[in-house]
């Protein structure tokens, strides 16, 4: 699984893949992964309020990282301007928790699970046989709407996304973001009727999966086609076969 940027970079052989394009093809796409910028820091409302703090972009190389850092670049700053972690999404909930760290860029489906473990009380020990609860207090900022038009403009993989208001503990507005892509990719070597049997194994029985996490009911063909990559002909093959969903996209031309 890779985010369809990641993807994007792999079979094209660009930037951690540079000169080194990979032998994949896209197997279909999931659902969106949405871009949470998450603050302690309520004086932190925009992305240009980053310089100086102290941030985690998400592990190095990974989709979260990548996407952190075209955002800070295109609000006129870079590395060099913030201090960065890569902290795993499970480092960074405890880093933020103990102040280590101003703001956190995460990249998934919500609800996401680190986010509500962010939230939720805490018990603290401060003296001798006295715990208390502490809550950490934080703020979903919104990605600033001319970064959102840049970045989804100079890349199709892409999109303008929002963090619907109430989906955690605190956040009671909704919040512009961007989304990506997550996507399965699949060794171009792998039979075709092997990555049909997936495909179509994967659609067929996608609604068993509705009741484990609200995302899933976006696991439908008309999401399934919009892959960053080309499609391995077996899936491609499934997907004709539907009718009315499939859509070339231009990858072919």
């Amino acid at each position: 699984m890779a985010t369809s940027d990641v993807a994007f970079q792999a079979y094209h052989g660009q930037g951690q893949f540079e000169g080194d394009k990979q032998p994949i093809y896209a197997l279909f796409s999931m659902y969106p992964s949405l871009q949470h910028f998450i603050s302690v820091d309520p004086e932190i409302k925009s992305v240009r309020d980053l310089s100086g703090k102290r941030i985690s972009v998400g592990a190095l190389g990974s989709g979260c990282e990548i996407l952190s850092r075209l955002i800070i670049e295109a609000a006129g700053l870079s590395y060099d301007d913030i201090q960065v972690s890569h902290y795993s999404q499970l480092e960074a909930v405890q880093a933020m928790r103990d102040r280590n760290i101003d703001v956190l860029f995460y990249n998934f489906a919500y609800p996401g699970t680190v986010v509500q473990e962010i939230t939720k009380a805490r018990e603290v020990w401060v003296s001798p046989g006295k715990i208390v609860q502490e809550i950490t207090t934080v703020y979903f900022v919104p990605i600033d709407e001319d970064i959102i038009e840049k970045l989804t403009g100079e890349y199709g993989y892409y999109t303008r996304g929002v963090l619907p208001a109430g989906v955690y503990q605190g956040q009671d507005k909704e919040v512009p973001s961007i989304q990506v892509g997550n996507e399965v990719v699949i060794n171009i070597d792998i039979e075709g009727y092997r990555a049909y049997r997936l495909v179509r194994l994967l659609f067929d029985w996608a609604y068993k999966l509705y009741d484990v996490h609200p995302v899933t009911k976006q696991l439908i063909p008309e999401n399934g086609v919009k892959t960053s990559i080309p499609l391995h002909p077996g899936a491609e093959k499934y997907f004709e076969e539907l009718g009315g969903y499939y859509d070339f996209r231009g990858f072919y031309k």
